[in-house]
């Protein structure tokens, strides 16, 4: 123990106290963890840091009993003693939902420090999306994997409610009678790829294609098999007049590399098929859900919305607040593919990101 945990005992021994007079004590355990407690210079409460113990495959691992309100959850991220950092090979936090790791490599990489100081009760701050999530549950570990850590955090709920029990039945049997597009896995894909901290653009579409190229994001056709659809080429020929100076536009009908940097593609209707309609199944209960966290939830933040089309302008438009975001309209590029050519969303998109302080999208 002496020697592996030899970084500890060097901080522990050579620096009782950091230069405001705060301590970082350890004791050790029965079991020969040693238990770390700050000792604010105020004299206020002390803090529980947590167990530092020696694991034969893992290294020097700090582990602390937390609890989930305990998070950072306007970022949704754990925070770490920064004089920690070099210390420890691995963080492993348990609460009551889950279990949280991450190994100091990761850490280092994606540690933002909020709080700036050279005490020991600085900071550093890791998105929860960077650790390894171990559910208590099945069916949170399920719920997880479809939609997302950030996501399932903020619309949990919303799967207890009898509309969206309703909803998940209505599915299982239609299931049963016909073939019900995107796939099961793929169906909550746009929240999936899009982190509820990182989105800043919302693009809308009306309900998944029925031709077998849905992939759970609204316009996106990454299974296509010979022609994408005409709308997506529509969208994608936009975009190249509008970014690239009529550079040749991408071809690729998979809008996966969108959503990964912030760009919500999100359908009012989120299966369809091609002969019944998914419309009054209870998802616009659910996409409003989506758009409430969005808009007026504890992350308010400046954001791009696009609404293609009057049916789309007129479900979504009256619920976002035009003063502190940016609410672009065109016609649908589906109905009326002319009108929409020249409306220049992705241009005023990027225009409007930068002058907000946020990178600019590569459409």
């Amino acid at each position: 123990m002496t020697t592996t945990l030899s970084k500890l005992d060097v901080l522990l021994t050579n620096r009782p106290k950091d230069p405001y007079g705060n301590r970082l004590l350890g004791t050790k355990n029965q079991d020969g963890s040693i238990k770390l407690i700050l000792e604010p210079a105020d004299g206020s409460m002390r803090r529980m840091v947590g167990s530092v113990y020696w694991h034969p495959e893992r290294g020097v691992v700090l582990k602390k009993l937390e609890k989930e309100a305990d998070k950072q959850r306007n970022i949704k991220a754990w925070s770490i003693l920064a004089c920690l950092v070099e210390v420890v090979d691995w963080v492993v936090y348990k609460t009551d939902l889950a279990t949280y790791r991450i190994d100091r490599a990761t850490l280092k990489q994606h540690a933002l420090q909020l709080k700036h100081s050279n005490g020991y009760d600085r900071k550093v701050h890791v998105p929860i999306r960077y650790w390894q999530i171990g559910m208590q549950s099945e069916t949170d570990a399920r719920r997880v994997q479809l939609l997302g850590y950030e996501w399932w955090e903020e619309l949990r709920q919303e799967f207890d409610k009898p509309y969206m029990k309703a909803l998940q039945q209505h599915l299982k049997v239609r299931a049963q009678e016909a073939t019900v597009f995107p796939l099961s896995a793929e169906r909550f894909r746009a929240l999936q790829l899009c982190p509820f901290t990182l989105t800043r653009v919302v693009i809308f579409g009306e309900e998944p294609w029925t031709d077998g190229s849905a992939d759970g994001l609204a316009w996106s056709a990454a299974h296509a098999r010979g022609m994408m659809p005409t709308a997506l080429s529509s969208i994608l020929a936009e975009t190249s007049s509008s970014t690239r100076g009529g550079i040749p536009f991408n071809h690729n009908p998979d809008l996966s590399h969108w959503a990964r940097q912030g760009v919500l593609l999100l359908n009012r209707t989120l299966t369809a098929e091609t002969a019944v309609d998914h419309r009054d199944y209870g998802w616009d209960r659910f996409v409003d859900a989506v758009l409430d966290r969005l808009v007026y939830g504890a992350q308010r933040r400046s954001m791009v919305y696009m609404l293609w089309g009057e049916r789309i302008q007129r479900r979504f438009g009256a619920g976002i607040d035009p003063g502190n975001n940016l609410i672009l309209t065109a016609p649908s590029p589906a109905d009326d593919p002319e009108g929409f050519f020249g409306c220049n969303h992705f241009l005023k998109c990027n225009q409007f990101l930068h002058q907000s302080g946020l990178k600019p999208i590569q459409w």
